[in-house]
């Protein structure tokens, strides 16, 4: 006789993304939109520098935005959008993409935008502000729904500026 093979013991994600095909309406209104998006847990990298805005000859500001994906479906990120206050709004990144990211996963994603003067004047002047923070808005879809965040808000003392002192 042969000897049997195990068979492993399908795991909770695989069991309700499963139950996504054959349930979809049951699981629309477990899983809403609302649901989703909190589901997306969005901060600024905790690498050495998250935050980075340069205001020499060439000034731009670059942000690495770490996204977890606490769902147990795929997520893609179609759009991210996110202002840069210090008081006021300061820096506008914008990025069109297509990033997926699996269940009880994360990524990071690279902002990046270019400054005008204004903007480095005012940079320059409130600088020192205790805590910089941002207002994210992204478009997401999973196999349920397509979902938004909007106007979440993340607070972060990981930035750095470069060449930004009044000389």
């Amino acid at each position: 006789m042969p000897p049997l093979i195990p068979i492993p013991i399908p795991f909770p994600g695989l069991i309700i993304r499963s139950t996504s095909y054959l349930f979809g309406s049951v699981m629309r209104r477990y899983y809403t939109r609302q649901k989703l998006s909190e589901l997306v847990e969005i901060k600024v990298s905790s690498e050495p520098s998250g935050l980075t805005i340069n205001c020499s000859e060439l000034p731009d500001a670059s942000a690495w935005i770490e996204i977890t994906n606490l769902s147990p479906f795929h997520v893609t990120i179609h759009e991210f959008e996110a202002d840069c206050y210090l008081p006021e709004r300061a820096v506008t990144f914008v990025k069109i993409c297509n990033v997926d990211i699996g269940p009880s996963d994360n990524e990071k994603l690279f902002v990046q935008t270019d400054l005008t003067v204004k903007q480095v004047e005012y940079i320059k002047r409130h600088k020192d502000v205790e805590t910089p923070w941002l207002k994210i808005k992204a478009m997401l879809s999973c196999r349920l729904s397509t979902f938004e965040i909007n106007e979440r808000e993340i607070t972060t003392k990981n930035i750095e500026f470069m060449n930004c002192d009044d000389s």
